[in-house]
């Protein structure tokens, strides 16, 4: 769930954060940024204290790769997620987020998942500073999905509206009620072809 997703730069609020970067620290990092399809352990703009870089993804304490989701039900009780719950929640823009349904006995189709009335989805995450990495980390919080699209998986990731948003972003939010909030309506098509 969540693997994938993608980012349209030409989307207006994508294309503000994107121009804000640019006038701020992180400037000479953002040749880095990736617009199109982002995969984990990319960098892309994201929203804590304002518009900042992050990269897709938390290192396993084994040192065996990377966590790029946390499941929202039970981020606070997993010492990975409990203190980044608490005090370094984020917002992850998005144009859409990719699924994959099987079809036939191999065949996997490629979906996209959007807001019926467009714009871009704003995923719920969490973030923290780890040794020797410039900018912060972060993952996708998932939920149950909701039925449009449970379908294509059991999960998906958790989606804030305008107030939710505000909300979990503020240091006085109530996480569980934010949560229960989360965005149902969801339209899910199979994906374009790429070029």
């Amino acid at each position: 769930m969540c693997g994938r997703y993608f980012i349209e730069e030409d989307d207006p609020l994508i294309a503000e954060m994107l121009a804000r970067i640019a006038s701020g620290p992180e400037n000479a990092r953002l040749a880095e940024c990736k617009r199109g399809e982002v995969f984990p352990t990319n960098v892309v703009p994201a929203l804590a204290d304002g518009p900042r870089l992050m990269q897709w993804g938390f290192a396993r304490y084994n040192g065996g790769g990377k966590v790029i989701n946390a499941r929202s039900e039970t981020a606070m009780e997993k010492s990975m997620f409990s203190k980044a719950m608490r005090e370094r929640r984020c917002l992850l823009p998005a144009s859409w987020y990719y699924e994959w349904q099987l079809v036939g006995n191999a065949k996997k189709q490629k979906h996209e998942i959007f807001l019926p009335e467009g714009g871009p989805l704003m995923m719920a995450g969490v973030f923290r500073q780890e040794r020797g990495l410039s900018l912060p980390v972060f993952v996708i919080l998932t939920r149950e999905a909701a039925p449009g699209v449970a379908h294509l998986h059991d999960r998906m990731p958790v989606i804030l509206s305008g107030g939710a948003q505000r909300e979990w972003l503020s240091s006085h939010c109530d996480i569980p009620a934010v949560l229960e909030s989360a965005v149902q309506n969801l339209t899910c098509v199979p994906a374009r072809p790429t070029a």
